[in-house]
């Protein structure tokens, strides 16, 4: 019962790319539609939990949450350019990679010699998964059609908008905020993030995005990513945050074989294997990292 606990945060964090892949629109709508329906949520939440939050806490999360907006509409952007099944990996390889690093540089992680060592080690078993997910067969025949401008303009997205989702991370260590703290401030600051971002930059505001049909209807990937949060925090607090965090990590599979096998991105047997096995580095490699 622990275990499906811990995998329902992956479940509805890997929905969310076929969410938005179901309810279509441009990445502006798509983030919009998505911090509407966190916030949303998380205020409900927040009446549920009546959680006490200190003034610290709410101001690290809340800038937390601003800085996941940033990392939202460059994944988002990602997903036309390069497909899920690409993006989500490179996106969730850099972010175990950039908090890990944060966390041995600012938190005192992995203190002893042995432990950075073998955090490392993961790191770069990541880096190599990634690369084989990234992998595009030179042949192409059956495989996705992806000009190399695009290529390149997607991983450039999905890799810098990580830097984003790492902050998010981060941040809310700053005042070791409980988790039930964390939800409210930080949707409450990817909702001030999100409408600053569709206002501030003239393609999406000429997109006029805020009141769309679609931009509400991408509400309920909102949604599934504020239940995954609300559950994730059950779930650490019974199965240890380790535990917690590695089952949370299977969202990348998930979101991946959807990406693969529901949304059609065709890939070629090279590619399909490397892209499976890379997956599994990833995973394997966040593992060793969140259980040092």
């Amino acid at each position: 019962m622990r275990i499906i606990l811990g995998l329902i945060p992956a479940l509805f964090w890997g929905l969310m790319p076929l969410f938005l892949n179901r309810f279509g629109g441009k990445p502006a709508e798509q983030m919009l539609g998505t911090v509407y329906g966190a916030a949303l949520a998380s205020v409900i939440f927040y009446f549920i939990m009546q959680p006490a939050i200190s003034f610290s806490a709410f101001a690290w999360c809340f800038v937390a949450g601003m800085c996941w907006s940033f990392g939202t509409i460059t994944q988002y952007s990602a997903y036309p350019e390069i497909g899920v099944s690409i993006t989500m990996p490179t996106s969730t390889g850099s972010q175990l990679v950039g908090t890990s690093i944060v966390g041995v540089l600012f938190f005192k992680s992995w203190p002893g010699l042995s432990d950075k060592f073998i955090g490392f080690l993961a790191i770069a078993v990541i880096v190599i998964g990634v690369c084989m997910t990234a992998y595009q067969d030179k042949s192409n025949s059956g495989g996705m059609k992806i000009s190399k401008a695009n290529f390149k303009a997607g991983l450039m997205n999905a890799s810098f908008g990580a830097i984003g989702f790492i902050i998010c991370n981060s941040l809310p260590k700053i005042p070791q905020a409980d988790g039930f703290e964390m939800i409210m401030p930080q949707c409450l600051g990817m909702l001030t993030s999100g409408i600053l971002i569709a206002l501030c930059r003239k393609q999406y505001r000429q997109e006029k995005p805020f009141f769309k049909a679609v931009t509400f209807e991408n509400m309920i990937t909102g949604f599934s990513f504020a239940i995954a949060e609300f559950v994730y925090f059950f779930s650490i607090d019974i199965n240890g945050l380790s535990t917690g965090f590695v089952l949370s990590q299977m969202c990348v599979v998930i979101s991946t074989l959807l990406g693969i096998y529901v949304i059609k991105e065709h890939k070629t047997h090279k590619e399909l294997s490397l892209t499976l096995s890379g997956l599994v580095l990833v995973v394997v490699g966040g593992a060793i990292t969140g259980l040092i």
